[in-house]
């Protein structure tokens, strides 16, 4: 039990010597030394702290990825984030009624379908099929007076993905299958797979009935160059080229 004096001394001690009495950091030895002094107590009975122990491996958590039955696997196939543009675009022309979720998995789906058909990454073949599906140029019909006028117009990199999607999705709605991923899967696989064998036997894309999204660009691309009379050409664009084609 502490004695008058000592009471009365407890009281003089500032404020944190008090707290450092409390904590008793063993960092801070030297506050703690202090508080100690001030109060007209010893060091033998102050408490020890206990060492920390050293934490042990097996005392750790693992990590989720390697709990399970699916543990030290590799994963089977990386499937690309939503926020793909291309994906997005993909989903965003597959979904009717605002059913976002839904579009979400037929992307998704048609990737694994990708996958199944090719055992090869699918990201890159979904790229290819819809670059070779997309039309450069589109035509636009106007009317001078009675008069039909076909004018050709060169597409954008967004306008080109765009009608090359739709194209796809067209062409997909007219297989046979039960599932839109699967025929989508499909008419991907089916546009790599002509093009390369038209390539590797040196054929012309004019002379060759590919079917289906490929036939409809090439068609489209027809059109164009029956039309191409009709494309309206700037009054010094023509010398610019030539000046340009001479130097």
């Amino acid at each position: 039990m502490l004695s008058l004096r000592q009471f009365a001394r407890l009281r003089r001690i500032p404020l944190h010597h008090a707290r450092s009495v409390v904590s008793q950091s063993v960092s801070d030895k030297s506050t703690a030394d202090n508080a100690l002094g001030a109060l007209g107590l010893d060091d033998s009975i102050a408490p020890t702290v206990k060492a920390e122990e050293p934490v042990e491996d097996w005392m750790l958590l693992q990590p989720l990825d390697t709990n399970g039955r699916g543990r030290r696997r590799e994963p089977l196939l990386n499937i690309p984030p939503p926020e793909d543009p291309l994906l997005h675009l993909l989903a965003s022309m597959i979904m009717t009624h605002g059913e976002r979720a839904k579009a979400n998995r037929i992307v998704s789906n048609t990737l694994l379908h990708i996958y199944t058909l090719t055992r090869a990454p699918p990201l890159p073949i979904l790229r290819q099929a819809v670059l070779y599906a997309s039309p450069a140029v589109k035509t636009m019909t106007r009317t001078h007076g009675a008069k039909i006028v076909h004018t050709p117009i060169a597409l954008s990199e967004k306008q080109r993905t765009h009608y090359g999607i739709s194209m796809l999705l067209e062409a997909a709605k007219k297989r046979t299958g039960r599932r839109l991923e699967e025929r989508l899967a499909r008419e991907m696989v089916d546009i790599l797979q002509k093009v390369h064998t038209s390539i590797e036997a040196n054929q012309r894309s004019g002379n060759v009935s590919w079917g289906g999204a490929l036939d409809k660009k090439m068609e489209q691309h027809r059109f164009a160059m029956v039309n191409r009379g009709g494309v309206r050409i700037a009054p010094g664009a023509m010398n610019a080229a030539a000046i340009a084609q001479a130097a």
